[in-house]
């Protein structure tokens, strides 16, 4: 719940969207919106941004004061 920021893959086919309360960052299909994928993320996630490559998307933890890089998601 509580979505916080959503982030668009380069090639448009994925929507990236962080759960400020849940503490996930969740994967939907661009055409259809529904769940390709949840994974955890640290404390309060509050951004989140994909590289031009596609190759990693980066989280930002306001909670944790961390920053994670998701590798897996392409």
């Amino acid at each position: 719940t509580h979505p916080r920021t959503i982030a668009l893959s380069p090639d448009g086919k994925k929507v990236y969207v962080v759960l400020y309360k849940d503490h996930k960052l969740v994967t939907l299909s661009s055409k259809t919106l529904k769940k390709i994928n949840i994974k955890s993320t640290g404390r309060s996630p509050v951004g989140v941004d994909v590289t031009p490559n596609g190759k990693e998307v980066w989280v930002a933890n306001y909670g944790a004061s961390t920053i994670e890089v998701f590798r897996w998601l392409n």
